[in-house]
């Protein structure tokens, strides 16, 4: 009997041991994110609108500038004119950058001087029945740093040069075109 009422006493003394230690706590946990706009950067298109040219042996190559100001000028070469205005310089804009404002960034140009412009129908010409071989970016540059001001930056002053080259003939005239990457690091 002794044994019986031992195992008794362990089955009672078992069973509330159980039901003191069933407690639970809870509480809540809050989650929060803000989503922004990645680092974008744009850039208009630079279009040196129509550029006259004189056909044979003009003496040299010609190179024309394009700032972002719209003014294009005739660094060098003869036989060559501006035509009718329509030239539209390029800019870039950074959006979304997390860098401090004041932060100095520089635009940059990942082709170099050299980048050829091939044959397309543009402004109004058709492409050239022969490429007319070597024209091609001359210059690439500007006053291209800006500074980050609330997650922004515009680099308003991107230029870029032409070289068209000596000896075209009828068959070379048309117009031209290439595509330029450029970026930008905000160092963040």
């Amino acid at each position: 009997m002794r044994n019986t009422r031992l195992l008794l006493s362990a089955v009672v003394a078992a069973t509330l041991a159980a039901e003191v230690a069933a407690e639970t706590a809870s509480t809540t946990l809050d989650v929060t994110v803000a989503l922004q706009p990645a680092l974008t950067l744009t850039c208009s298109g630079a279009d040196f609108g129509v550029i006259r040219v004189q056909s044979g042996a003009r003496g040299g190559e010609g190179e024309v500038v394009l700032s972002a100001s719209n003014q294009r000028s005739i660094t060098f070469g003869s036989g060559v004119s501006l035509g009718a205005a329509g030239a539209q310089g390029a800019f870039c804009t950074l959006t979304g950058s997390s860098a401090p404002t004041d932060t100095e960034v520089q635009l940059t140009f990942l082709q170099t001087p050299g980048t050829a412009l091939t044959g397309a129908a543009v402004n109004g010409a058709d492409a050239p029945v022969t490429d007319g071989g070597n024209v091609e970016i001359s210059f690439l540059g500007g006053n291209n740093g800006s500074l980050v001001v609330n997650g922004t930056a515009i680099f308003n002053d991107v230029t870029i040069g032409i070289k068209i080259p000596d000896n075209l003939t009828a068959a070379n005239f048309g117009g031209y075109s290439t595509q330029l990457t450029v970026s930008v690091d905000d160092g963040v």
